[in-house]
């Protein structure tokens, strides 16, 4: 009996060993991390409202700095200069006009194609001999049946050129191998030309 006695108050006592360490832990809890008081926890969101005003004004100060550094470029008297491209369709668009103006396929009559009303600018030699592109010598009015026939059948245009405009092909047949830069001026001269024809 006396056993169970004591061995009950063991465990009584471990138990409020137990509960006290609890006590001082919470207590120990309570002297190292008080609760903020409202007063506090206010002053301390003030505190930081400071800082980023602060921060704010910084940055503003910077950015004034910044802009009175800051020359803008001049573009009063910039005058704009045309791309090279822009010229390259001015040109294309003058000499296609002036080719369609003719009104007539010259391939009238040729293989067993009836002339359609659409009169298209066909090029003697390719438009990527850039020199020759724009000349009036080396455009011809055809109509969209033949301009394809003759497109896809090589050997027959040069045929076809050779009956009905021998001296201009042969006098185009030799200045395509004539190199020339093709730059804003020599474009700006072509579509002078172009205009005064």
């Amino acid at each position: 009996m006396t056993k169970i006695i004591l061995l009950k108050r063991k465990q009584v006592m471990k138990i409020q060993e137990g509960i006290d360490k609890k006590r001082q832990f919470n207590n120990y809890k309570k002297a190292m991390f008080p609760k903020k008081s409202i007063v506090s926890e206010i002053h301390d969101r003030y505190k930081l409202a400071k800082k980023h005003e602060k921060e704010i004004v910084k940055k503003e100060k910077d950015f004034e700095k910044h802009m009175r550094s800051y020359k803008p470029k001049k573009t009063l008297n910039k005058v704009r200069k045309t791309s090279l491209a822009k010229l390259k369709r001015t040109a294309d668009a003058l000499c296609g006009a002036l080719v369609r103006s003719r009104g007539v396929c010259e391939a009238k009559g040729y293989g067993k194609f009836k002339c359609s009303e659409q009169i298209q600018w066909c090029h003697i030699f390719s438009r990527r001999y850039q020199k020759l592109r724009w000349l009036p010598q080396n455009a011809i009015p055809m109509c969209k049946p033949h301009h394809v026939y003759f497109t896809y059948n090589p050997n027959e245009w040069t045929m076809f050129m050779l009956k009905n405009y021998n001296e201009t092909y042969q006098w185009l047949y030799k200045e395509k191998e004539k190199i020339v830069k093709i730059d804003k001026g020599f474009m700006e001269n072509t579509i002078i030309s172009l205009q005064a024809l």
